[in-house]
């Protein structure tokens, strides 16, 4: 519901009529978003209960990347290695569910996230990560 309130306070900014944009358009912005928002805290639910009811000790491996710069070749073949496993390819992106919030976000917070995202990795000793130098210089 903030979201259409800003939507409809951008388009009364640029002197945009409500009664000229149908009310599907409305539905289909709401609906994404709550859909967006359910995935993101069962994601987050999940890896805290694991987290605090399965927490196995695992070695992390970094991957610290610029885009398009062959990083998903290289997660490619570390996953074809028995003991490693990287999921999710990116905990840092906030566009996806099980990345962290963009604005206002702590670095203990961004932390927190992480040592959950690698107590979830599905193998017992490592656990890859994949970050971008675009999402680590927000944080830091």
């Amino acid at each position: 519901m903030i979201r259409l309130v800003l939507l409809t306070q951008a388009l009364h900014d640029h002197h945009i009529h409500l009664k000229n944009i149908p009310p599907a358009c409305f539905f289909l912005i709401a609906k994404d978003n709550t859909k967006k928002i359910r995935k993101r805290a069962w994601y987050r639910l999940k890896i805290f209960l694991k987290y605090f009811f399965k927490r196995t000790a695992k070695e992390p491996v970094f991957v610290i990347a610029k885009r398009r710069s062959g990083s998903n070749l290289l997660l490619s073949y570390l996953n074809s290695v028995p003991d490693l496993s990287f999921w999710p390819p990116e905990p840092l992106n906030w566009r996806m569910y099980y990345g962290v919030r963009k604005n206002r976000v702590s670095k203990k917070a961004v932390l927190r996230h992480l040592a959950y995202t690698l107590n979830s990795a599905r193998t017992p000793k490592f656990a890859v990560l994949k970050c971008f130098f675009s999402a680590l210089s927000g944080i830091v």
